[in-house]
């Protein structure tokens, strides 16, 4: 956007981090309202590098104290998203359009697609699935693989189960419920974990030693305006015991990028 557009969002971006920096405003519907407003301010509006950069300058670190905040959020729109798609029988991909984390998510999807080499052939685990089975989704709709979702909620898994049988897919989508680090191979090509499958280290851990050498594990990272909501790093040391790194995506439109692994 111009310099003079900019100003004036950033103002309001200004207020809004002021707002929420008040010990008067601290509820819980206060802090989702300027959660919501902020994800407007995010994806209506394009930012040169620069001055992304200064957005997430303003705010990270500012608003990691409201992670919790930012998952539950996250997790009652996913519920909106599930409950639509089951009674209409079909996703919406104009109402997502509403999350920061799903307006390129499509995009994520076929990116990981290409760079981890997935097809019809392949048995795809995806760790963290929630109660939006997104991914498995995509998955199956652009490699036409077998997708396993893993979600350690359980009234997560039933809704993602209802939605998968709402729109035909039993025959190629899995939700199965349990912990990321407790999982056992099941003849997986491929092993994806969701940027909220915590915890990470401990998950890497657990793939490495269900996984044989040379298979290809996808590690969702934050990435552009997703470092203002999640300051969690990855345990770098993991990559370097556990796995050969394939590919780093850097890429400043997209929350969520792609880590790719090999198994050592």
């Amino acid at each position: 956007m111009n310099n003079s557009e900019y100003e004036t969002t950033k103002a309001s971006l200004q207020l809004l981090l002021s707002n929420l920096e008040s010990d008067a405003v601290q509820t819980s519907a206060v802090i989702t309202r300027s959660i919501a407003e902020l994800e407007y301010f995010l994806t209506r509006y394009s930012y040169t590098p620069e001055q992304q950069d200064e957005v997430i300058e303003l705010f990270t670190h500012n608003l990691h104290k409201y992670r919790q905040y930012f998952t539950d959020y996250t997790a009652a729109l996913e519920q909106q998203f599930t409950e639509h798609a089951i009674r209409t029988g079909a996703i919406d991909y104009e109402m997502l359009q509403q999350s920061i984390w799903y307006y390129k998510f499509e995009d994520l999807v076929k990116l990981e697609i290409k760079l981890a080499g997935i097809d019809a052939h392949s048995k795809v685990l995806f760790i963290g699935s929630g109660p939006f089975p997104m991914s498995p989704i995509l998955y199956q709709k652009h490699a036409g693989c077998q997708v396993v979702g893993l979600e350690k909620e359980a009234d997560y898994a039933d809704t993602s189960r209802q939605l998968i049988t709402s729109m035909g897919l039993v025959d190629s989508i899995t939700i199965n419920t349990g912990l990321g680090q407790e999982f056992t191979n099941d003849s997986y090509t491929h092993v994806i974990a969701g940027l909220q499958a915590l915890p990470k280290d401990v998950i890497l851990e657990r793939i490495h030693e269900q996984l044989p050498t040379g298979t290809t594990v996808i590690c969702r990272v934050k990435g552009g305006f997703g470092s203002i909501f999640y300051d969690g790093t990855i345990e770098e040391r993991l990559y370097d015991k556990h796995f050969t790194v394939e590919k780093r995506v850097s890429d400043r439109n997209m929350v969520i990028v792609p880590v790719v692994l090999k198994t050592k």
